[in-house]
């Protein structure tokens, strides 16, 4: 080092970086609807925004006159039912953004679905899983649950924009009026 340049002292503070949260693969919810079900996680995960569902089996509908539809006629021009076994990164991100998670039942879009058999590893019997994009989710049933019950909120911003709160988030929020305590609520 030469005498013109002089070492200087590192006065700068280490910088504690949060970790990021860890999302479990398998949460409760979706632990007990697999072993509802009797279903197992396909050998593969999915990547990018794809999500797999678990389709559940549709029993015959009866409509108000008394007739039965059966089940092909309904898969031909209805919407599809199942849960979410697994999510890639993107769709994870999405899911978590709209209020849903993995084992939550959701309706997919019609005729979106791509089909995937394979074996179980445990059972050793066959299963189906519907491979599709997150924007092929129309609707979850958990989700409708958790705003009746009133676990979920949508709260509009001050710039306009919607966010979606909920009782456990850690970020502050305004919690939405009780009816039994405030009779403007309703």
């Amino acid at each position: 080092m030469s005498a013109d340049m002089q070492r200087i002292p590192d006065t700068t503070l280490p910088v504690e970086v949060p970790r990021p949260q860890q999302i479990p693969i398998m949460p409760p919810r979706l632990k007990a609807r697999l072993e509802f079900y009797k279903a197992e996680l396909p050998p593969w995960y999915p990547v990018f925004d794809r999500i797999f569902v678990y389709p559940l089996e549709n029993e015959d509908e009866k409509t108000a006159s008394g007739l039965y539809i059966p089940k092909v006629t309904n898969k031909e021009v209805g919407v599809g039912v199942g849960f979410i076994v697994a999510a890639g990164p993107r769709a994870l991100e999405q899911l978590y953004a709209h209020g849903m998670g993995l084992g939550d039942i959701v309706l997919t879009a019609r005729l979106s679905p791509w089909e995937r058999k394979f074996i179980g590893r445990k059972s050793k019997e066959p299963h189906t899983v519907l491979v599709l994009r997150a924007s092929e989710i129309v609707g979850s049933i958990d989700l409708l649950d958790a705003y009746e019950k009133q676990d979920m909120w949508l709260e509009m911003k001050p710039n306009g924009r919607v966010n979606l709160a909920d009782r456990h988030s850690a970020r502050e929020s305004i919690n939405p009026p009780d009816a039994d305590t405030d009779p403007d609520a309703v």
